[in-house]
């Protein structure tokens, strides 16, 4: 069952952050996700290679207030021990660890996982427990431990229904698993058709997905999520304004797993090079502002 509020918090936010979409599918927009999909690919780590320093420097995060919501609506704490799966360069870890006791966070790449240490200690964040693996050796985490699961932008990569599964057994009573999405444009600015142009150019019309294939998904992340466990869905909507230099534009796009600099190989220095001399066509002052959103699906057992 799919659940939708009605558009407040439950303390005032503001801005524009705390929005419900209506409870019908029909004539609801679609988000994609930055990374979204599903790919022919058998190495976790290899998706990402030669992305982490981009990613930790260029990718957007989370507003601030998505972080206050879901830990109200899970009735969070100091005391609380977490899970992310799918844990990056560490945007959603580091924002939901000042409000938890521990944040477990699962990622293959070492290199990923490095810059979460870093970043980790560059803030005085001393509560993450990084773990190098991915949604295949949750078991060895142990049953019942956690109060919540979290995927930020990560759910896609994984295989959704078995992982689930895995997690019945890990989620305490009473806890949920919250898929967040990336964080994509509201509407497509004007330049995103450059970028996916010049992409195309040197990489080729099919998306990639490191070394394999991308593939969208079939199922959407809710209908899974509905014939889980925890099958008990609420969507909530977070939007937030986003302003990018030209050189943070550029360099986020060495953050995806399909334009990776390890795809681009020797190329990448002329793919960036047209990158910004197609960009700067679409700006006078050299910054580019969108509106993102990211959708949070909260997903809980039934209650008896």
């Amino acid at each position: 069952m799919v659940n939708r509020g009605s558009g407040q918090s439950p303390e005032p936010i503001a801005t524009n952050l705390w929005l419900r979409r209506p409870s019908t599918e029909t004539g609801r927009a679609k988000l994609p996700d930055v990374e979204g999909g599903s790919m022919s690919h058998a190495d976790p780590a290899e998706l990402f290679t030669g992305t982490a320093e981009y990613y930790a420097k260029f990718r957007p995060g989370y507003p601030s207030e998505m972080f206050l919501a879901i830990v109200r609506d899970l009735q969070l704490s100091t005391t609380s021990r977490v899970l992310e799966v799918g844990s990056g360069t560490g945007h959603f870890t580091l924002g939901m660890a000042p409000y938890v006791g521990e944040i477990v966070a699962v990622e293959p790449a070492r290199d990923m996982n490095d810059q979460v240490r870093l970043a980790a200690e560059r803030e005085g964040v001393h509560n993450i427990r990084i773990v190098e693996g991915d949604s295949s050796t949750l078991r060895s985490l142990g049953r019942d431990q956690f109060e919540a699961a979290f995927f930020a932008a990560a759910f896609h990569w994984t295989d959704r229904d078995e992982t689930l599964r895995v997690l019945d057994d890990m989620i305490k009573s009473g806890g949920a698993v919250v898929v967040v999405s990336g964080a994509s444009a509201t509407a497509d600015p004007p330049w995103q058709t450059a970028i996916d142009d010049v992409r195309a150019r040197w990489l080729g019309p099919v998306r990639r997905a490191g070394s394999g294939v991308y593939e969208h998904p079939k199922d959407r992340h809710e209908t899974v999520l509905q014939r889980s466990a925890f099958s008990e869905v609420t969507v909530t909507s977070f939007t937030w304004p986003l302003t990018q230099t030209l050189d943070e534009l550029v360099g986020c796009q060495f953050s995806y797993s399909h334009s990776s600099p390890a795809l681009l190989g020797e190329n990448k220095p002329r793919f960036e090079d047209e990158l910004f001399a197609v960009l700067r066509g679409f700006s006078d002052t050299g910054t580019f502002v969108q509106t993102l959103q990211s959708e949070v699906l909260t997903a809980r057992r039934p209650r008896d």
